[in-house]
């Protein structure tokens, strides 16, 4: 079905000579590298020997008895400790070179943020795209790159710090394929404090009810 789509969307059938399945998606991956190489590489997530929890593992323990009792009030201490704090803006805390993460439990499922946390450069939204500003003195600085109407550009590196860059002293802004956001965030929380994050991050916000002024 997704071959199909693609074919019908594009307007091209790479995969024309394809002999099965395996060699359409191929050719597709291919036909999508060769057509869009500044975006990441079109392959599904891989778990690392250097990540603490698998995919599964998480998924499972998050719908478990013992997650759906976590402590937002602890998960928003947790947001602090793995460092979320210093990128992305929750409410009235929190930095804002990320995405908002303030309504994030009503955008997404539980499961598509847990991918976006273990695979964060799986998918990277081109508000978010990061690039690497190379200097005419040979220093170079990664992260989400900011254009000033001067020339100038700000950028937000993994750690959340905002570096300026003068006009003057840019040799070159090149694409690349890796989100800001480090991998292995999770890698030094419990299971506990894995719950409390997301209990903190899918809490909805008490409604605001506007009362009518009599005159």
């Amino acid at each position: 079905l997704a071959t199909a789509l693609l074919e019908k969307w594009t307007g091209e059938n790479p995969a024309q000579d394809a002999a099965n399945e395996n060699e359409k998606i191929a050719a597709w991956q291919n036909w999508f590298r060769a057509n869009y190489p500044e975006l990441p590489d079109p392959v599904l997530p891989e778990e690392s020997a250097l990540d603490r929890y698998t995919f599964d593992e998480l998924e499972q323990y998050l719908d478990s008895d013992d997650a759906l009792v976590a402590s937002p009030e602890q998960g928003r201490i947790i947001y602090a400790k793995a460092d979320c704090i210093k990128c992305h803006r929750l409410g009235e805390i929190g930095g804002g070179g990320g995405p908002d993460l303030s309504s994030v439990g009503k955008r997404f499922q539980k499961k598509e943020l847990l991918q976006s946390i273990l695979y964060p450069s799986h998918f990277i939204s081109d508000q978010y795209t990061t690039k690497t500003v190379a200097t005419a003195s040979g220093r170079t600085f990664n992260g989400v790159v900011k254009e000033k109407t001067d020339g100038s550009v700000v950028v937000l590196d993994p750690e959340g710090n905002e570096i300026f860059v003068a006009a003057e002293d840019i040799d070159e802004i090149v694409p690349n394929k890796k989100s800001v956001m480090p991998a292995g965030l999770l890698n030094e929380l419990s299971l506990e404090d894995i719950a409390s994050l997301f209990a903190f991050l899918n809490q909805q916000s008490p409604a605001t009810v506007s009362r009518r002024v009599d005159r």
